[in-house]
C-alpha cells in the first residue's frame, strides 16, 4: 500500500487514532519513486528496536513490492539476531515537537537496509529522541494502541 511520506495517515480501524495527527512514513511501492540515501547508525539502531517490538498487528501478510518476489522479508540485526517481517505490523513514533505521531510499516527497516530508502529528516530526528519500547515513557505513549498488539 503506497502512501506518500508525510501525508496524513488515516487508518481504517482504531477509532482513537482517527483523532490523532498521524503522519505516514515508509509506505513504499515499486510504482512510485522514493528518496534514497544513508541514515545514521544510531537511527538504524533505533529503527531496529522499534521494528523488533512493533505496536500494531494488522491482518494478512504482505510481501515487499520493491523486491518483486513473493517471499517473506528476513532482516539481519546487530549481534547476529535475525527478524522476519511479514508486512503486517506497524510502528508509531512520536514527533519531536509532540504534535504528531509517525505511522510506519514494519517493512521500513527492510526498505532502509535493503533498498537504501531514506525517510524524511523530521522522522529521523524524532526517531533519535523517541523513548524506546519497554521503557515507562514509551509504554505511556503506546497506551492508546495496547489493544492492537
Amino acid at each position: 500500500m503506497y502512501i506518500p511520506d508525510l501525508a496524513k495517515y488515516l487508518p481504517e480501524w482504531g477509532e482513537g487514532e482517527k483523532e490523532m495527527n498521524l503522519i505516514a512514513v515508509g509506505w513504499l511501492d515499486i510504482d512510485f519513486p522514493y528518496p534514497k540515501g544513508e541514515i545514521s547508525i544510531d537511527a538504524q539502531d533505533k529503527l531496529e528496536q522499534f521494528c523488533s517490538n512493533a505496536m500494531i498487528r494488522n491482518f494478512g501478510v504482505e510481501f515487499c513490492s520493491l523486491c518483486s518476489k513473493d517471499e517473506f522479508v528476513t532482516v539481519p540485526l546487530k549481534f547476529g539476531k535475525i527478524i522476519q517481517l511479514f508486512g503486517t505490523y506497524e510502528i508509531r513514533i512520536p514527533s519531536s515537537d509532540g504534535k504528531k505521531v509517525y505511522a510506519a510499516p514494519d517493512f521500513i527497516l527492510h526498505h532502509v537496509i535493503t533498498h537504501n530508502y531514506k525517510p524524511p529528516q523530521e522522522f529521523l530526528d524524532s526517531l533519535l529522541i523517541a523513548p524506546l519500547p519497554g521503557t515507562p515513557e514509551f509504554e505511556k505513549f503506546a497506551e492508546p494502541w495496547s489493544q492492537y498488539r
